[in-house]
Order: C-alpha cells, then sequence, then structure tokens
C-alpha cells in the first residue's frame, strides 16, 4: 500500500488546523500564519451563510449559529470557494445532524427557501422568444422553483412562521428581479405540469377537454399561462 507523502501529510495536518479551531497548533505549523488562514477561511464562509441566510438567521441564538458554522466547517470540509455552492453544502450538512442538534423544521424549511432564492439568483437562463401563440411549445425556466412547506413565513415576508401546508413558487423575471408567492393548489398542479415536461396552451386545451367534456375554466387557464410566461417562469421554446 502506498503511504502519504511528507508533503500530503503536512498539506492535511493543515487543512485540519485551519478547519477546526479547537485543534491545537502542531509545531510543525507556524501559529501566526495559520492564524492568518483559520480567519480568512472562517470569515469569508461566514459571510456566505449570512448573507444567505439573513432572515432565517435570525430566529436562532447567536451562540448556536456560530456553533453550526464551526462543526460545518470542522466535520464537513466545504469545498467549494464559490459562493453559490456553500449554503446549499450547509444546509445538506445541518440534515446530517441528530434533531436535537438541528434548527427545527420551520427553520430549516425557511433556509431552504433562502438556498431556493439563491440559486434563481445565479441561475444561467438561456435567450427566449418574446413571440408566442396557442401552438408555441413552452418550457420551465431554470431560474423558476416549485416549493412545498409545512410552514407558512412566506405571508409574512419571512419575519414569522405558523404551521400552515405553503405551495409556493420562486422565480426571476425578465428584469432579473427575484420573486416569490404562494399559490393556490390550481395554480400550483399547473405550473407543477410544465416544471414536468413542456407543452403548449392547444396541448393542454385538449388534454383538458378529454378529462372534463370542456367544464374547466378556460378563461382563468388562458389568463395563468400567459401571466407566467410575461413572469418568465412559461418560456416559449419554439414558434
Amino acid at each position: 500500500m502506498m503511504q502519504p507523502s511528507d508533503s500530503a501529510i503536512f498539506q492535511k495536518l493543515l487543512a485540519d488546523s485551519i478547519r477546526n479551531i479547537n485543534i491545537p497548533v502542531s509545531e510543525q505549523l507556524d501559529a501566526y500564519r495559520l492564524s492568518v488562514y483559520r480567519r480568512l477561511i472562517h470569515n469569508n464562509i461566514r459571510q456566505f451563510l449570512e448573507l444567505c441566510f439573513s432572515d432565517s438567521m435570525q430566529f436562532l441564538d447567536a451562540i448556536d449559529w456560530q456553533q453550526l458554522q464551526h462543526k460545518f466547517i470542522a466535520e464537513a470540509a466545504p469545498q467549494s470557494p464559490f459562493f453559490n455552492d456553500i449554503p446549499q453544502q450547509f444546509l445538506d450538512y445541518i440534515h446530517t445532524l441528530p434533531a436535537v442538534d438541528r434548527p427545527i423544521e420551520a427553520i430549516l424549511e425557511m433556509m431552504d427557501f433562502e438556498v431556493g432564492l439563491l440559486k434563481a439568483e445565479i441561475a444561467i437562463t438561456p435567450e427566449v422568444s418574446k413571440e408566442w401563440d396557442a401552438e408555441t411549445l413552452l418550457g420551465w425556466s431554470p431560474a423558476a422553483y416549485l416549493k412545498y412547506y409545512q410552514f407558512d413565513f412566506i405571508s409574512s415576508d419571512l419575519t414569522e412562521y405558523e404551521q400552515k401546508t405553503t405551495h409556493a413558487i420562486i422565480w426571476r423575471n425578465r428584469e432579473d428581479n427575484v420573486c416569490y408567492k404562494s399559490l393556490d393548489m390550481a395554480e400550483w398542479l399547473l405550473l407543477q405540469y410544465f416544471s414536468e415536461q413542456g407543452s403548449s396552451i392547444s396541448l393542454i386545451h385538449q388534454q383538458l377537454y378529454e378529462l372534463t367534456n370542456k367544464t374547466f375554466d378556460q378563461d382563468w387557464l388562458n389568463n395563468t399561462i400567459e401571466k407566467w410566461i410575461i413572469e418568465n417562469v412559461l418560456v416559449p421554446m419554439e414558434k
């Protein structure tokens, strides 16, 4: 079996010492430089997390929040230097902790929502045609996310929460603004359909006609689809 080189051993020692601030400083390391590296890494990750979880962190005790960050850096060993990767890795790590060490479910759902806001903001979206009609195939925007939660914090703009089933959507509109709103079940089901497959207004009319014998609200359907095209959630794929 190959043995790790002295360089590999040193690099692991350095990485472990940077991640875990409770590890005593080895004689092989320069204490001053190590403290600089520790501050740099921990401060950067802290800033990434606090930017993303600016609302949910307000519901946690400051010491508990700090301990979660330290445990994440020490135990999860986040590798990515990119801001957009760190919050999801942090949330994934928290879900691996015992229930007694995790925030309550309402806060975890709020954190998931905040990650969704970040993903909508940074998603790469292609140029799409602004011309469409009833026959145009409509696809789902890469910057749109449907969410289902057991708690409602959306109606209060993340300032409080209550136990109430909530269906919601996060999206980035044509002006590059990230938006969100709660949905009723009819709108949720319609958007869920589009999120799973491309379709057109004509095709949906045909399918609903066959299923309901023309008892569905055609005006509501047309207006709702048009609204989400304008909002850049449903995107024309071809003309």
